[in-house]
């Protein structure tokens, strides 16, 4: 399964909020570029102090050129907030490379209906 997914949670740094949205709409506009990307979800809780996004991919390559396309917008969320980020599949060494550097969390696939 080539296929990458991927959990963020981000929670939104106090009165960040305006920021934050700003970014992420310039993250799914940069987003509408990716080739591999098959979905791309921003989810806001409540009180607008947490953000879930769930993303799929086709394949690592998919993913390196996301991150590529965004540019330096995932540094700017990185400032207004605090980002898990969550790598689910078989990740190319590149990618896991680029996931460490961002602190990301790899998991492999255990089972499933897929």
């Amino acid at each position: 399964m080539d296929t990458i997914r991927v959990m963020t949670r981000a929670r939104i740094h106090p009165d960040k909020v305006e920021a934050f949205t700003e970014i992420a709409s310039a993250c799914l506009t940069a987003t509408r570029r990716d080739p591999g990307t098959q979905s791309y979800e921003w989810y806001l809780n409540a009180d607008r102090t947490e953000c879930l996004v769930l993303e799929v991919y086709q394949d690592s390559n998919a993913l390196l050129a996301h991150v590529g396309n965004l540019g330096d917008l995932l540094g700017r969320l990185m400032t207004v907030s605090d980002l898990v980020i969550e790598v689910c599949g078989d990740p190319s060494p590149e990618l896991r490379q680029v996931g460490a550097s961002v602190g990301a969390k790899f998991y492999a696939y255990m089972q499933g209906l897929a």
